[in-house]
Order: C-alpha cells, then sequence, then structure tokens
C-alpha cells in the first residue's frame, strides 16, 4: 500500500520543476510491478492496472541501457566445482563475435559484474546504428536458443545445465556451448562494471525507434547538431558574459565522427570590465582555447562550429577589426585555423550547440583558467546523447522589448 501511496503522489504532484522528475519516477516503480505506466487524462486520482504477464514483460524490455550494451554469459562459470568452469578470455569473445560478423566498426568490451570471467559487456556506440547492431547480437543468441530467457533457465535450475549442453553440442565452438547474451534493460544495472553503469541511463527503445522512423524537418525552424565526415574532428565553441557580475566564461568541446566525446574544455576568464569586453570577445576566446586543444589532439582535419554569427563571418571573411585586442585574437584565431591540414568554419543556431553552451556556462563554477574534460561531465551527457541520435529542436525566437 505504502508503494502505491508513492505512485500515486508521484502522478498527482504538480511541483513547478519537478513534475518530470515524478512521472518518471511514477513509470518506473509502474513497470517494475508490472503495471500499466499509461497516464489516465482526466483522471483526478491513479489506481494501478495489473497487466498481463506478457505486456508487463514487454514494458520492462522496453526500458534498454543507453548507449545500447549487451551482456554475455559464461554458463561454466556458475559451476560450482572449478575444474568444470571453462574461461573464455575476453579478447577470444570479442574475435568470436567479430568472426561471426555479429559486431562491426567501434565498440567497447569489457568484463562485468563479478569480474571473474562469467560477465562480458558489449556496448554500441548510442547512435540509431548502434542500437540496430545490438539488437542485430541479441537476436542472434535469442534465435539460437541462448538468449535471456534460456539464461534464466539455467542459473534457476529449470534448464540445461553447462555439462549437458556441451554433450548436446559436442564439435561446436566452445563460445556456441557456453555463452549467452541479450540486450541489457534497467534491471541488468548491476551486471556492469562501474565505469559503464555510471555512465548509461534508461531509455525507451521504442521511443528511440519511433524517433528514428519521424519524417525528417526540412524547414529552418528545426535545428540539429551533425556529426563531421571522416577524418574530420568537430570542434564546438561558445562565450558566456553575466553583465550583472562582470564574469566571462568560454567553453568548447571536441567529438569524432560518430558523435562520441573526445575531449572537453571550460575557461573562466574572470572578472572583466564590462566597458570594454563584450559577447564577441568571449566568443572569441573560446575558439582560440578550442583550437589550441584540437593542436594538442593532433587532429588534422578540423570542422569548426559556432552559434556566434558574427564571429563566424569575421574568420572566414578574414575581416580586420579596429579594438587592438580582437584584431589579435582574430589573428591567433587564423594562425592556428592555417596550420590544420584542412578546416572549414560554419555557423550553427544555439539550440543546436547545447553542448558547447553547456561547457562555457560550467566555467563560472570552476577557478580561473582553463579546466581540460576527458570524459563529459554529468550535465552534458544526456546533449551528447540527443546530438549523437540527430534530434531535432525547434528554433527559439527571440523576445524584442519595447521601450
Amino acid at each position: 500500500m505504502d508503494t502505491q501511496r508513492l505512485v500515486n503522489h508521484c502522478f498527482m504532484s504538480h511541483k513547478v520543476g519537478l513534475r518530470t522528475l515524478h512521472l518518471g519516477l511514477h513509470r518506473a516503480v509502474c513497470v517494475l510491478l508490472g503495471w500499466d505506466t499509461a497516464l489516465p487524462v482526466e483522471a483526478i486520482t491513479w489506481v494501478p492496472q495489473v497487466l498481463p504477464e506478457a505486456e508487463a514483460l514487454a514494458q520492462k524490455d522496453d526500458l534498454i541501457l543507453w548507449p545500447p550494451i549487451v551482456v554475455i554469459h559464461n554458463i561454466s562459470m556458475s559451476n560450482n566445482m572449478p575444474q568444470e568452469q571453462q574461461v573464455i578470455p575476453m579478447e577470444e569473445v570479442q574475435a568470436y563475435l567479430r568472426g561471426k560478423g555479429l559486431i562491426a566498426g567501434k565498440v567497447t568490451v569489457c568484463l562485468g559484474r563479478p569480474a571473474d570471467q562469467s560477465v562480458i559487456v558489449v556496448k554500441f556506440l548510442g547512435t540509431f546504428s548502434g542500437l540496430a547492431n545490438a539488437e542485430k547480437l541479441h537476436k542472434y543468441f535469442a534465435d539460437n536458443k541462448r538468449g535471456r530467457v534460456e539464461f534464466q533457465g539455467i542459473i534457476s535450475g529449470d534448464g540445461k545445465s553447462s555439462s549437458s549442453t556441451e554433450k548436446d553440442n559436442e564439435g561446436d565452438k566452445l563460445e556456441e556451448q557456453l555463452l549467452y547474451g541479450y540486450m541489457a534493460i534497467s534491471e541488468d544495472l548491476d551486471r556492469l562494471d562501474f565505469n559503464n553503469r555510471k555512465w548509461s541511463v534508461i531509455k525507451s527503445r521504442k521511443e528511440i525507434q519511433d524517433l528514428a522512423n519521424a519524417p525528417v524537418k526540412l524547414n529552418d525552424r528545426w535545428v540539429s547538431w551533425h556529426p563531421p565526415v571522416v577524418p574530420y574532428r568537430k570542434l564546438n565553441t561558445d562565450g558566456a558574459l553575466r553583465r550583472e557580475t562582470g564574469r566571462a566564461c568560454a567553453g568548447g568541446l571536441v567529438r569524432d565522427s560518430n558523435g562520441d566525446w573526445v575531449q572537453g574544455f571550460s575557461l573562466n576568464i574572470g572578472w572583466v570590465n564590462i566597458g570594454s569586453v563584450s559577447i564577441f570577445m568571449a566568443e572569441l576566446w573560446g575558439c582560440l582555447e578550442g583550437l589550441r586543444l584540437c593542436k594538442s589532439l593532433g587532429v588534422t582535419h578540423l570542422a569548426l562550429e559556432m552559434d556566434s554569427l558574427t564571429v563566424v563571418q569575421l574568420i572566414q571573411k578574414n575581416a580586420e577589426r579596429d579594438d587592438e585586442e580582437e584584431a589579435k585574437l582574430l589573428l591567433d584565431i587564423h594562425k592556428l585555423l592555417n596550420s590544420f591540414t584542412s578546416f572549414t568554419v560554419e555557423h550553427i543556431h544555439r539550440e543546436g550547440n547545447a553542448a558547447a553552451d553547456y561547457m562555457a556556462a560550467l566555467g563560472y563554477h570552476l577557478s580561473v583558467g582553463r579546466t581540460i574534460f576527458e570524459r563529459p561531465p554529468d550535465g552534458v551527457r544526456h546533449i551528447l546523447m540527443d546530438d549523437a541520435l540527430g534530434v531535432s529542436f525547434r528554433r527559439r525566437r527571440k523576445r524584442h522589448t519595447h521601450p
């Protein structure tokens, strides 16, 4: 009854700024208990509707870990007799899967929990193609009767043991006898290693597939970030200025052709003279620091994107500025750009530059100077995932104030 009260509270609460979090908790508990997650539109209160077992399982399977992950088990390692255990090294598992054509391109293979070679985690790219590849591997195990259902049957004692499996499949490769796998869903978080568990989020597979099948928006009211083509790296930068406090910051990030994070930075410029420093200069500082970061990373082919149309046009036209400091910053930017094998400079609307905007604003909370991020901060991860999926955002019109 206490659980039902909690879920009812989540549905009924309309606190400003917390509605989304409450509905998220409502859905999570309903999925866990096999209740219908559909929200009644005009209901005054909420009453749990128990779903049939098949629908409850389908609802649970819809909430996958993101980026998509396939968990693989070596069933022999669950045998209590050490002499019956047969270790298959992680490298051999990866070679077997690639040899079968089940994984290709960029994937991460590591040990899960427990780290005794019994659980192996295969993480795919957080893209539509990455999801398709993960589903392909999931289908392979399911079609060969070595999926989640069969694995749960074995560990519960209702299915065949590893020894009987070996007899039935005598002559097969060891991997085909012992490896069972399935797409990771929310309840599989405990199977992951620390890093994958920390950086994974839960998403609806149906919502991702609906997004993939949605018609392309061709008008300029919708904006999305696009990854660079090989061999380019894309640098997005942004500047920020708080006139009320006189503090300026900048930031940016570098991503590869898969939309994956390479490195990022935040620059706390500190307190400045508002009369002599503008958002324009903060944008220039961010651009310059981003270019320096790219050089330190050994980038040779660069795609630079900024949401300041003025700065982009000045760089593209190699225009001069009367202000001495602005002119020097532009000169340094041009020198660095010309040191790359090839480069492009493009404008992107601010709705598509949200990741760089976050990195710039983060500078307000850091010490003066540049901070390098080898891994993405927590607050930018959902933006990176949306960008990798090609999510489009409607442009927000600027409000004009009248005297």
